[in-house]
């Protein structure tokens, strides 16, 4: 597993209080071997640190939150 760097990261901020994340991965961690991969392995090193976690969840037609955003943005600016 190469989470290393943010099992330190994640050790730092739970000892200053941090007891729950959310992830946002790409949506296509319902369908991409590679991405549902490193989903389970965070997914792994959440519940063995003892954190709380979950998931957004998004529209699947756009791939990442940002383009999601993004999306959601221009819809309402072309309503104004």
């Amino acid at each position: 597993m190469m989470l290393t760097q943010l099992e330190a990261t994640l050790t730092e901020l739970r000892s200053e209080g941090l007891v729950e994340i959310k992830t946002a991965f790409d949506m296509d961690f319902t369908s991409n071997h590679h991405v549902q991969n490193g989903y389970n392995n965070l997914l792994q090193l959440l519940s063995d640190m003892g954190f709380r976690y979950g998931t957004y969840l998004w529209d699947p037609a756009y791939k990442g939150l940002d383009d999601y955003i993004w999306e959601s943005l221009l819809r309402k600016q072309l309503s104004m």
